[in-house]
């Protein structure tokens, strides 16, 4: 319910002090430049500070990216740890993620047809994934 420069200042506000995004990733839409200003959503992102990087709209690759986040590896303290973090307000992340399921025609791919986690009602409004 933002537009766009308020939501680049909340995202701003609700970072906590001291602490600093190493990334964010945005979809490639957000780079179509806009008919009323002629600016991008991730110019007006980045006239407010924000540097959005980005992504690719192939589900294959995010598949395959969330894999790798989540690989246990050294991180730069030395510490054995996946690089995506997942915390306690991430409920509903934390329930779906394991529930993903596999496509069976083609094995890196997630499950496009109907089940609970992808096409239940809650998931349709952003509970889940």
């Amino acid at each position: 319910g933002h537009i766009i420069s308020d939501a680049a200042a909340r995202i701003k506000e609700l970072t906590p002090k001291g602490e600093s995004v190493y990334l964010t990733l945005a979809p490639p839409d957000l780079w179509n430049r806009r008919q009323e200003t002629g600016k991008s959503v991730a110019d007006i992102f980045f006239e407010h500070g924000i540097v959005l990087t980005k992504t690719s709209n192939n589900r294959l690759d995010g598949w395959a990216a969330v894999h790798e986040w989540l690989k246990v590896q050294k991180d730069e303290f030395g510490r054995m740890r996946p690089k995506l973090q997942l915390f306690r307000p991430c409920v509903n992340l934390i329930r779906c993620l394991p529930e993903m399921q596999y496509d069976e025609k083609k094995v890196n791919d997630e499950a496009t047809e109907p089940h609970e986690i992808t096409h239940a009602p809650d998931a349709q409004r952003g509970f889940c994934v």
